[in-house]
């Protein structure tokens, strides 16, 4: 599995866009809807470092992914939280906006395994400009679409977009897997859905379900950036598959919009009365 710059990254070349470096040299200073204000310097295409009011600055390694040019996904550990904490940044250059998604895992101490995430709006602050008023939003705009996307190793995975839900089922395992096609149960968790852009979204889905039925198994949430117009879409995984561990990294996928009807599109929920 192929690393840079410290990052782990959950497929290979062909299939994984290039680490983008052309933060280094940008400073942000962002203001959240939460009235939080974060400075970050980018030194380097592999350092940042955080500023926050009353706290030490921290000197952190990051990731940076790109689609359209200037949607960057910067993502990064948060060490003292002894690396059970990532935050992704979602930037949205050409509009100053920001969507901040910190995952955490440990609030639930009955299920350690289980993901928490928040999402957080805001806009960057330039000088001489005033803070830009208009705001990513959660949004339903994906309900009803169907998307089939293949990875690197040959697995094809069609995700069906509900509101606040999302379900999925494979078309193809990748090589040497012999599992069926369709979950059992099905597969369908909570999903929470950000507009970024006309056609572009960011998709957020923790694996809450098949930890209630299992606290030793689920609990991941994965982050894909969409991107509707090229069919591209870039993400992060975060997952703790034991107690002590975390994995987390990046992955890429390509799309087609799948018109088919589906087993798992049809069936009833097996989560809910």
């Amino acid at each position: 599995m192929p690393f840079a710059n410290g990052i782990h990254f959950t497929g290979d070349e062909r299939f994984i866009r290039a680490l983008d470096y052309r933060l280094k040299g940008a400073a942000l200073h962002i203001c959240y809807d939460t009235g939080e204000e974060e400075l970050y310097d980018f030194p380097t295409g592999e350092d940042l470092i955080l500023y926050r009011k009353d706290a030490t600055p921290l000197w952190l390694r990051y990731g940076s992914l790109t689609l359209r040019e200037t949607v960057r996904m910067v993502a990064y550990e948060l060490p003292h939280a002894g690396g059970l904490t990532c935050v992704v940044l979602v930037i949205d250059e050409e509009n100053d906006l920001v969507t901040r998604v910190v995952t955490s895992f440990g609030a639930y101490p009955a299920r350690p395994n289980l993901a928490k995430t928040e999402y957080t709006f805001g806009a960057v602050k330039r000088e001489g400009k005033d803070l830009a008023w208009r705001r990513h939003c959660f949004t339903c705009e994906l309900t009803g679409k169907k998307i089939a996307w293949t990875y690197y190793n040959g697995f094809v995975n069609v995700h069906i977009y509900l509101d606040h839900f999302c379900r999925a089922q494979a078309l193809r395992r990748p090589g040497g897997d012999a599992s069926p096609l369709v979950d059992d149960p099905i597969y369908e968790e909570p999903a929470v859905y950000v507009k970024i852009r006309d056609n572009l979204y960011l998709m957020g889905v923790t694996e809450e379900r098949i930890n209630r039925r299992d606290p030793n198994k689920g609990g991941s949430n994965l982050l894909l950036l969409m991107d509707l117009d090229t069919m591209q879409d870039i993400g992060r995984n975060f997952v703790r598959p034991a107690p002590g561990m975390r994995v987390w990294g990046f992955i890429h996928a390509e799309g087609k919009l799948y018109n088919e009807e589906l087993e798992t599109e049809l069936a009833p929920s097996p989560n809910t009365i």
